[in-house]
């Protein structure tokens, strides 16, 4: 049962309310975008990284720049990027290495990849193949 009290408090309340407004949300980016790359400068995934991070700054109107950070096979820049704020300023351009192979290969990892990253897009493929010398007795 609503009483008396409650009404008088609703109606009170009310004109402040809807003085106040819709909430606005806040437009995106308002600052610069990084974009970790987990090698060194220079390799294919880097490329790509920098090709994008380009048209992206062109679209956004804000700074995209690519962060390079190499080593332990690609576990540093993973682990950097999943302690970041969760906010869309930290990206994380990585191939199958540290997201996929990582977790099987290395023990002792700090972060869970599977749990830490949520896929965004696919930016590139890139086929692998496997040589042997022709007198080699595999051949498939």
């Amino acid at each position: 049962m609503i009483t008396r009290r409650q009404i008088c408090a609703g109606i009170a309340v009310a004109p402040v309310v809807a003085a106040t407004g819709p909430a606005m949300a806040q437009s995106f980016p308002t600052r610069p975008i990084r974009v970790v790359v987990p090698y060194a400068a220079g390799g294919g995934t880097d490329a790509v990284a920098r090709v994008v991070a380009h048209g992206m700054t062109a679209k956004l109107g804000q700074q995209v720049f690519v962060e390079n950070i190499a080593g332990a096979g690609g576990n540093i820049s993973t682990q950097t990027v999943a302690s970041a704020p969760p906010d869309g300023y930290t990206v994380l351009q990585a191939n199958q290495g540290p997201i996929a192979a990582n977790p099987h290969l290395f023990k002792g990892l700090k972060i869970d990849t599977v749990q830490a990253f949520s896929p965004v897009t696919l930016i590139a493929a890139a086929p692998l193949l496997v040589v042997v010398p022709a007198k080699s007795e595999f051949t498939s």
